[in-house]
Parts: C-alpha cells; structure tokens; sequence
C-alpha cells in the first residue's frame, strides 16, 4: 500500500499525465474553449502541488534546484512580453491576443516545473515517455481508420478540411505530423534504452533470443512505432515525413557517435525503421500518394525572375495597403522607364507558403527590435501583402519567421537560448547515461526537438498548444534525464575513489 505522501505525488502524477494524453483532443487544443479549460486545469495542478509542497507531502527534486538558466529564461520572456507594449513604436494590434500569449506562456512554465517536480524517478520517465506513445498510436489509429473508413469526423464534429488525409484529433495534417514525431521520438529512445548486447554463438541461442523478444514489451512498442509511421505517411505530410527521417538519421548516428556504440543491433534497429516501416508496410498505405505530393513540389521548384522597382519601405506599406497602376502618378512611370528595374530572384516550390514567406519577409524589418506580440501575424500580414500569394494567412507557417516578427529580436533570442540550453544538456546527457529510463529520456527528447526544429521551417506546429505543451515536457525530459545521469556518474566517481582509498592503505598497512 503506498504510503500518504507517494499517494499524494502519484496522484498528482496521473492528473500530470492525463492532462497530456487531452490536450490533443479538442482540435490539438487550437479552439479558444479548449485552452480556457488548458489554463484552468495547469493553475489547479500547479496549486495542489504547491499545497503539497508546503505540508512537506512532495520535496522539490534535485532536476529543479538545477534549472536556474531555464527559470531565468522563462522568467525573461514573461518579461519581455509584459513589456512589449511598453516599448512598441506604434499600435501592437489585437491586445487581446497578446495578453492570452503571456498566460500561454505562463502555462508552458508551470508545465515544465511539474514536470520536473512530479517526474522525480526514472521509472516515472518511463511512465510518462509511454503515455506519449500511447497517445500517439491512439492518435494514429484514430487518424488512420478515419481514411480507411471514409467516416471523416474529428472526436466531437465532423472534418471540414483536409478530407481523404489522416489528422487524428487535429484540423491540419501537418500538427498530427508534428504530434507523431514526438510520440515517435518516445518511442525510438525507449527502444534504444530496451537494447542489451548480447553474444550469442549458436542457433539454438538465438532462437530462445528471439522467442523471449516476440514475448517482451518490445513487440508491442515495436507495432505501436510501425502503426505511428503508417499513420504519419498517411497524413501526405511532406515536411512532417522528412522531418522525422532526418531526425532519426541525424540522431541516430549522433547517438552511435556519443555513446561509441556502433554495433549491428543498433544498425539493425535504424535500418528496420526506415525499410520495414516506409518500404515495406507503408506502401500500401499511401507512400505513392505522398511520393507523388513530394514529386509535385519538387517538379514546381524554380529560380524565378521578377523585375521590380524600388522596394516600399515599412512606413509606405503601413499607409498604403493597396496600390494600382491608376493611382501612380506619370511622373513615376517615366522615371521607371529611364532607370530599368533592377533584376531579383526568388525561389518558388508550387506552394503558396513560399510566396507568403517572401511577402512577410518586410513585417521582419519592420517589427524585428520589439515585435507586435503574440498571435498578431494575421493583423499586420494583410498591410504587407504584394497580391502575389492569395487566400487568407492566420500564421507565416514558418515558426522562425513568425517568432522574430511577433516576439521581436530579444523574444526570439530568449526562445532560441531556451532551445539550444535544452539541446546541450540532453546532448551531455546522452553520453554519460547509463540507466535504461535516462538513455530514453535523453534520446526522446534529442530526436523530437530535432524533429519540431525542422519541422518549423514551413509550419506552425509551435503555434498548436497540444504540441507546444509536448515539446516543453520534452525539454523537461531532458534536464530531467540529465541531473539523473549526472547524479549516478557522480556516484560511480565516488565509489571509484573510495575504492582507490581504500586499495592505497591496505597497500601501505605492514
């Protein structure tokens, strides 16, 4: 029977947990409704286990006395958004959005010190890592049998957008993409953290290896990793899917690299992913299909010549949002036919977001020292636009590209140095675990916050509170896994030197 102070921390364990598994359900936690109830759930969380902190039922953990460089990076970006309206040179616009940004913020730093707080054990790592994939094959089964069925429904109405595609809970295939990179990070570094060499010499050894293998937990982890994948290809993600390969090659062989472990079953195991997942099993679940989306884009990629004149600046583009040939003035036209228009290039791939990209690229020379503050994109974007791109943009899809122009160049920099604080420790981690919980935390959260990294490069995942929220428990995991594997090499040294000690006066005892 667990004793009152292990049940209050399970307790507040499980509640941890399950606020993981929902956020994903209500449309990845994108409606208004669905991150009200977020915030209201985190605050009474975080209080309960402030309660318990203060009746001694939980003790702070060593991970959170150590994470001063990321308290401190919260702390700044809070800071800087309470400020940016303080500091903005002219209107910020919807202050509404930008306030709902600092309690967003807020709630990803509340997240992140419970994880910290009640992820306090490596079995608890393990714990968790597993709800991730569990929730990622639940995600991948309901995405996938929503293709194969034809019955287009999100959990509580039916699909609007993206029709014929997996997207599981999510509107946009791109954010389930995104959700199962992580959940396919879990899961690959709990592989890993499962794989103990051994030397076996005959056949009738490795029959009893395989048969204990096809008897472990391994199967079933290995067929929620292959469900994920299918899934994943399904969703026709193409930024989704290479991003998640990368991800795996870079990790993969960075792992090899820290650790020097280059042996055949971690080959084996890497290989497997690629050739039995995408080759072999996903083919029959629309590798052609999005084969094919990638050929398209490839197809359209070009090196495009666009004569232009002299570039409006920011304040001509504030003023004037639409400009046409009637309104310019002959004297114009004469000077641009006696000075010929300077010859630009730019790159097109048959995807709108390319020229949304070019279009936004003067928002980020105009709002790059303070910024127009959080989900404010959509209100400024229409005053840049050229008529090159057409439809309607709520995001720049390109979470770089929007950070900078909403956060501003010191928002950014704090984000930037959360991410590269975060990537170092695990990197570190990564070489010095030894515990199996700590060599998966490190692997999980090195691959995913690879993976969401380029991912961001042509999407808002960021900007999807379900996997905002996961990627900051990532980051957790991490640290997490970090002050675990530091703690046992601490150890280890001591014991050596106590042996050393020990060896040393019995060697000088007569």
């Amino acid at each position: 029977m667990l004793s009152r102070l292990s049940f209050r921390s399970h307790t507040l364990f499980l509640m941890l947990l399950a606020f993981i598994v929902l956020t994903p359900l209500a449309k990845g936690s994108n409606v208004l409704w669905a991150q009200g109830i977020n915030l209201i759930y985190v605050s009474i969380l975080s209080l309960l286990t402030l309660a318990s902190l203060a009746s001694n039922k939980i003790t702070v953990s060593p991970a959170l006395r150590k994470s001063s460089i990321f308290q401190l990076l919260f702390l700044g970006l809070l800071a800087w958004q309470a400020l940016q309206p303080y500091l903005s040179e002219g209107p910020m616009g919807d202050r509404q959005h930008h306030q709902d940004g600092i309690l967003f913020t807020f709630m990803y730093f509340l997240v992140f010190n419970l994880t910290l707080l009640l992820c306090d054990r490596e079995r608890r790592v393990t714990t968790l890592l597993l709800t991730i994939v569990a929730s990622g094959a639940f995600q991948a089964v309901f995405g996938s049998m929503m293709v194969l069925s034809g019955i287009e429904w999100l959990i509580y109405q039916p699909k609007e957008h993206n029709l014929g595609v997996a997207t599981g809970s999510f509107v946009n295939r791109n954010h389930l993409a995104g959700y199962l990179e992580i959940a396919l990070a879990c899961g690959t570094g709990l592989l890993l953290a499962q794989m103990t060499p051994k030397h076996i010499d005959s056949w009738k050894d490795r029959l009893i290896h395989w048969m204990e293998v096809l008897l472990s937990s391994k199967v079933i982890l290995r067929i929620a990793l292959c469900v994920m994948v299918i899934a994943l290809v399904m969703t026709r993600s193409r930024m989704g899917n290479t991003a998640f390969f990368a991800s795996l090659t870079i990790c993969g062989f960075a792992y090899m690299v820290i650790r020097q472990s280059m042996n055949r079953s971690l080959i084996l195991l890497f290989a497997s992913l690629f050739l039995i997942d995408v080759l072999i099993v996903s083919q029959w679940f629309g590798l052609d299909k999005l084969a094919e989306r990638l050929n398209v884009t490839l197809d359209n990629v070009a090196i495009q010549e666009i004569p232009t004149g002299e570039t409006p600046n920011a304040d001509t583009l504030l003023n004037n949002t639409s400009t046409t040939a009637s309104d310019t003035p002959e004297v114009s036209k004469q000077s641009h036919s006696q000075n010929p228009p300077q010859t630009q290039w730019r790159f097109v791939t048959g995807d709108s977001r390319d020229s949304a990209w070019q279009e936004a690229m003067p928002m980020v020379n105009a709002f790059w020292k303070v910024g127009i503050g959080y989900g404010n994109f959509y209100t400024r974007f229409p005053q840049f636009r050229q008529g090159v791109v057409k439809g309607y943009f709520h995001h720049a899809h390109n979470d770089y590209l929007e950070f900078i122009i909403e956060f501003g160049v010191v928002g950014f920099a704090l984000f930037a140095a959360l991410v590269l604080v975060a990537y170092w420790r695990t990197i570190k981690g990564l070489r010095i675990a030894r515990q199996p919980a700590d060599v998966a935390g490190t692997f999980a959260a090195f691959m995913a916050i690879t993976a969401i990294a380029i991912h961001s490069w042509t999407d808002f995942n960021l900007y999807i509170q379900a996997n905002a929220l996961l990627i900051v428990v990532m980051i957790a995991v991490g640290h997490l896994c970090y002050c675990h594997a530091l703690k046992d090499q601490t150890r280890v040294r001591t014991k050596h030197r106590r042996r050393r000690r020990t060896s040393k006066a019995s060697a000088a005892t007569p």
